[in-house]
């Protein structure tokens, strides 16, 4: 997956993000200088995904996923 600015270019900095299950359990990976993060193993279900830029430049941002059987994470 990847992060974009609202303009479509990528983000040049890293940032964490977390997803969280329904269930409350946590997992956070840093994204690459363009944005690029992956998690791995994930379970099919709903979850949130919460995005914290590293600087004061960007706000804070979530978004509801839901991850599918046999489909790449």
């Amino acid at each position: 997956m990847q992060i974009l600015l609202p303009s479509g270019h990528d983000l040049y900095e890293n940032a964490r993000v977390t997803l969280q299950s329904l269930r409350g359990v946590k997992l956070s990976v840093y994204t690459d200088n363009q944005g690029r993060f992956q998690f791995q193993s994930l379970a099919a279900g709903n979850y949130e995904v919460i995005i914290e830029p590293n600087n004061d430049l960007y706000e804070v941002t979530s978004a509801k996923v839901e991850v599918f059987p046999g489909l790449p994470h």
